[in-house]
C-alpha cells in the first residue's frame, strides 16, 4: 500500500520530470496517460488539481522542486494550469 499523499506525489513528479536540468513534460504526459487509473497517477492528478484549486504550491517550493524560478504565486498558479491543460486537455507544452 502506498502512503504517499497527493501533494507528495505531485512534488515527486515535478522534481523528476520538470526539473530545470531534466525538463521532460512530454515524458510526464506519456507516464500519466499510459495507465491513468493506476494509484500513483491518480495521486499526481489529485495533487495537481489541489495545487491549482488552493494555490498551495508556493514559488519557493516550486523553485526547490524544479530549480526554476517563478517569482509570484499567480505565476505558479498560471504555470500549473498550463501544465494541467497540456496533460489532460490537449494544450501546448508549457515552457
Amino acid at each position: 500500500m502506498n502512503d504517499m499523499t497527493p501533494r507528495e506525489a505531485l512534488c515527486r513528479a515535478l522534481n523528476t520530470y520538470l526539473h530545470a536540468n531534466s525538463y521532460m513534460p512530454h515524458r510526464l504526459k506519456r507516464y500519466m496517460n499510459s495507465q491513468p487509473d493506476e494509484p500513483r497517477r491518480i495521486l499526481i492528478r489529485t495533487g495537481l488539481q489541489e495545487a491549482i484549486a488552493r494555490s498551495s504550491l508556493s514559488p519557493a517550493m516550486y523553485e526547490g522542486l524544479t530549480d526554476s524560478l517563478l517569482g509570484t504565486q499567480p505565476e505558479v498558479d498560471i504555470w500549473l494550469a498550463k501544465l494541467w491543460a497540456y496533460l489532460y486537455e490537449g494544450g501546448p507544452e508549457p515552457e
